[in-house]
């Protein structure tokens, strides 16, 4: 359960990063309803999302987001393969091929590094070969230019087995 201390704090810091979120912390009300969403998270997990979103994101988290972040927190030395995939795949979509995330994780790290930021954001969702198990993902580059990969994961070994790459 987290303690109202821990939750005062993180608000606090919470607050001071973004402007937005400084009207929580005047209105007690708010910050009620705000304790009240965040209360069955552990101080670790509180402690974890508030720390991992303040140096990752620009733009004030809501309590969706913050929770998200707090489940990561126990996951992290537990993760699959494919669940470290999944996050990786849903991040191209959320950050674009500008905005490369760095994972504190080493799983995520490795499954964004295995292909590469530039060349996951490059694939499209029509490429994806016979019989291959790999998800493809799709994200626009600013100058309209498109590339196709595709990579298969072996379902015996879980591991990247080839990667081709091609323009459109």
């Amino acid at each position: 359960m987290l303690s109202r201390k821990t939750f005062a704090a993180g608000i606090a810091l919470l607050a001071s990063v973004y402007e937005k979120l400084e009207r929580i912390t005047s209105d007690k009300f708010l910050s009620e309803q705000w304790y009240k969403m965040l209360s069955d998270l552990t101080d670790a997990q509180f402690k974890y999302a508030i720390e991992v979103i303040v140096k990752t994101q620009k733009f004030a988290p809501t309590i969706s987001e913050i929770r998200e972040k707090a489940v990561e927190y126990n996951h992290q030395s537990d993760l699959t393969p494919e669940e470290a995939w999944a996050i990786v795949y849903t991040d191209i979509h959320a950050k674009g091929y500008y905005n490369e995330p760095h994972y504190e994780d080493w799983k995520l790290e490795a499954a964004k590094n295995a292909i590469g930021w530039q060349t996951l954001c490059d694939m499209t969702e029509d490429s994806k070969s016979p019989g291959a198990s790999g998800t493809v993902a799709s994200c626009p580059r600013k100058t309209n230019s498109w590339a196709r990969a595709t990579w298969i994961i072996s379902p015996s070994s879980r591991a990247v087995v080839s990667v081709t790459g091609f323009p459109l």
